[in-house]
């Protein structure tokens, strides 16, 4: 992730918040192209039976929580905040809420040198709203 992402740090577990829902927390938050976007990480995306439910709990928000300890939040002008990157062990996605679709970005074993990382990072950007 830090290949994609504009700066080194990677917030771990971070609360996202939506008036009149419960809290849930995303597995990463990213830099990248100037705002914050979500990540999601799994072993298996088939595996997953309700994967778009489980991510879309990440857009929308009013809030995220990168840094729980000094109470460091996000606001949704700063955030992509109608996707989510999700990434198994094979592929890399986009989530887009307001379609409710998984766009296949790539697959993991297509990156074979570095210079395919900014490929992906490119193919990435073009995909966030």
């Amino acid at each position: 992730m830090s290949a994609i992402s504009d700066r080194k740090t990677i917030y771990k577990e971070c609360r996202c918040v939506k008036k009149n829902n419960s809290n849930t927390f995303a597995d990463n938050v990213i830099y990248i192209n100037g705002k914050y976007a979500s990540v999601e990480v799994k072993l298996s995306i088939a595996a997953e039976a309700n994967i778009k439910d489980q991510v879309d709990n990440y857009c929308n928000t009013d809030e995220i929580y990168i840094d729980s300890k000094r109470n460091k939040k996000i606001l949704p002008n700063q955030i992509y905040n109608k996707n989510v990157i999700v990434i198994d062990t094979e592929d890399i996605y986009i989530f887009n809420s307001d379609n409710y679709e998984l766009k296949h970005i790539l697959s993991l074993n297509n990156l074979k040198a570095t210079s395919d990382l900014q490929i992906l990072k490119s193919s990435i950007i073009k995909e966030l709203v």
